[in-house]
């Protein structure tokens, strides 16, 4: 008898550009009662996109593999694990200044993070052994580099040495996310994360990880801008030179984010504006994409309100004209948030 193929989980990312209203879009999922939602308040998933993290795993150990690549990624991505399994920094615990500020994996995630992480990279990474290896020397610090030179000169200099690779790296990887993903949750038919994969290129991801589904958010740039700097009092030459380099930043991430990538079905963008101005279409565009139930939605309203986001569009600033060289004509948008 056959056994039944494993259902994977549904997952869905929602990823912004910087402060382009991602979480109006996760605070609505939350109001599914067939979601379970990890919040950007409590953590960004950095596990595939961060540098040492899956992505560059996936490059470096698979897609491009070399013997000093493999080794060094499969070493970046032990320590990430480590990081971000971590507690957050705390006064509380005075060690914890000593190292950098971890995410608390282990317990927003479950206890289970690391030793599954370990687990798989035990996979995919099955011979390790000390040699002459000089490659992971050349990224110490300058207390190792001394130890090193002392090791170097005694001969006795030798590095362990794992030239980490699988042929079935893609599927070993997909299913180690599965696992992590659903250790606080088994039973929602919908796992949400937010920032998780590539919003500038994310076809490798979406391609990696065929059951993860991603929600681009965008906005108008004033908008992006304002948002970013709410909790600071500037003043006009300060908020000129802030804008000038928000203005070549939103410029770079759009002009390579559009080099990049020329859609995916499984990628869905939406307008913050849109969102809130026409929330009943675009809920039901989020709906259909994410295969969403309309009957699961049973706290209509309770973490997001599109009446209360609206005071969020075209906000007041006492330094229009610092607006003038933005890169987007706002006349249309200024017109439909007037109706």
């Amino acid at each position: 008898m056959e056994k039944e193929p494993i259902k994977k989980p549904k997952l869905l990312d929602v990823s912004g550009y910087n402060y382009t209203g991602k979480a109006a879009i996760i605070d609505s999922l939350k109001e599914f009662s067939s979601t379970h939602v990890y919040h950007p308040k409590d953590i960004e998933f950095a596990l595939i996109r961060m540098s040492g993290g899956l992505l560059d795993l996936h490059q470096n150990v698979y897609a491009n593999w070399s013997p000093i690549r493999a080794d060094i990624a499969i070493k970046r991505f032990r320590s990430l694990v480590k990081v971000l399994a971590s507690p957050k920094t705390s006064f509380l615990n005075p060690l914890s200044l000593l190292s950098p500020t971890g995410q608390n994996y282990n317990v927003i995630l479950g206890k289970e993070f690391e030793t599954l992480s370990n687990e798989y990279i035990n996979l995919i990474s099955t011979s390790r052994y000390k040699t002459y290896w000089p490659f992971p020397d050349f990224y110490a610090g300058p207390f190792r580099s001394i130890f090193i030179k002392i090791l170097n000169i005694l001969n006795k200099n030798n590095n362990e040495y794992e030239p980490a690779y699988n042929s079935n790296f893609c599927s070993i990887t997909s299913n180690y996310l599965d696992k992590v993903l659903t250790l606080q949750q088994k039973k929602a038919e919908l796992i949400v994360t937010s920032n998780a994969l590539e919003v500038f290129d994310p076809v490798t991801s979406l391609n990696l990880f065929e059951n993860y589904k991603l929600i681009r958010v965008d906005r108008n740039p004033i908008d992006s801008y304002l948002s970013s700097i709410v909790h600071l009092t500037l003043s006009e030459k300060e908020h000129a030179r802030r804008i000038g380099e928000f203005i070549e930043r939103y410029d770079k991430y759009h002009q390579i984010s559009n080099r990049h990538f020329h859609g995916h079905p499984r990628c869905l963008d939406i307008s913050f504006e849109e969102y809130v101005l026409d929330y009943p279409a675009e809920l039901e565009k989020i709906i259909k994409f994410a295969d969403l139930n309309k009957e699961d939605h049973c706290d209509k309203f309770k973490f997001f309100s599109p009446s209360l986001s609206k005071i969020n569009l075209l906000k007041e600033f006492k330094f229009p004209h610092l607006f003038e060289n933005f890169p987007d004509t706002l006349s249309d948008y200024k017109n439909k948030v007037g109706k």
